[in-house]
C-alpha cells in the first residue's frame, strides 16, 4: 500500500486524503461523541476514542523511545461542506523498551473537543502513525437548543474506574 504520509505532502492534507478515500484503515478503534450546549445552538463535542497501543509506532531518539500519532477530524454537513474540524498530534515518550511494550499491550484513550452549531453532521476521523492508519465515521445530530429545555447528549460509557478526589469523597 502507498504511504500517504510523506515529506512531500503535509500531514493534514494526507489525512484529508485518507478521509476522502475508499481504502479501509489498517487499525480498528472505537469512538463516542457526547456533547453539551455552551450557548444557544452551539454545542461542544467531546471526541473520545479507544485506540490500540500497538498502533502508535516508536522510534529511538536520543536514547529514548518517541512515538507520534497525527489525528484529523472533520464534521461534514449533509451538503458536503465542513461544519467543524480539529487536528492534533499525540506524542508519547518512554525511557526504555519495556515501557513501550507495556504501552503497546493495552488500548489508550484519546480525547479532543470542538464546537459546532446545531445541525446534522457526519464526523470522520483519520489517525496515522508510521504507515498504519485508522479511519472512523459516525453520525452526529445536534438538536436546536431550546431555552426552556435542559438536555445533554446520550450517555457515554467507560470501562475504567478510578477513585474520586478526597474533596469529592464527602459528596453523596
Amino acid at each position: 500500500s502507498h504511504d500517504l504520509l510523506t515529506k512531500d505532502m503535509p500531514i493534514e492534507k494526507s489525512l484529508e486524503s485518507r478521509l476522502a478515500g475508499t481504502q479501509a484503515g489498517t487499525v480498528a478503534a472505537s469512538m463516542q461523541l457526547p456533547y453539551f450546549y455552551t450557548g444557544m445552538n452551539i454545542a461542544r463535542v467531546n471526541v473520545a476514542m479507544e485506540i490500540p497501543g500497538s498502533a502508535l509506532k516508536f522510534d529511538k531518539v536520543k536514547g529514548k523511545f518517541h512515538g507520534e500519532m497525527n489525528i484529523l477530524g472533520v464534521a461534514y454537513k449533509p451538503d458536503g461542506s465542513v461544519g467543524a474540524r480539529f487536528s492534533d498530534t499525540l506524542k508519547r515518550d518512554f525511557d526504555d523498551k519495556k515501557m513501550v511494550e507495556a504501552f503497546e499491550k493495552e488500548p489508550f484513550h484519546y480525547e479532543n473537543q470542538f464546537d459546532v452549531s446545531s445541525g446534522q453532521y457526519k464526523l470522520k476521523v483519520a489517525f496515522a502513525s508510521g504507515s498504519d492508519f485508522g479511519k472512523l465515521e459516525m453520525p452526529l445530530a445536534i438538536d436546536p437548543w431550546q431555552n426552556k429545555d435542559f438536555s445533554i447528549s446520550a450517555l457515554a460509557l467507560s470501562n475504567h474506574i478510578r477513585p474520586t478526589t478526597e474533596a469529592g469523597a464527602n459528596l453523596d
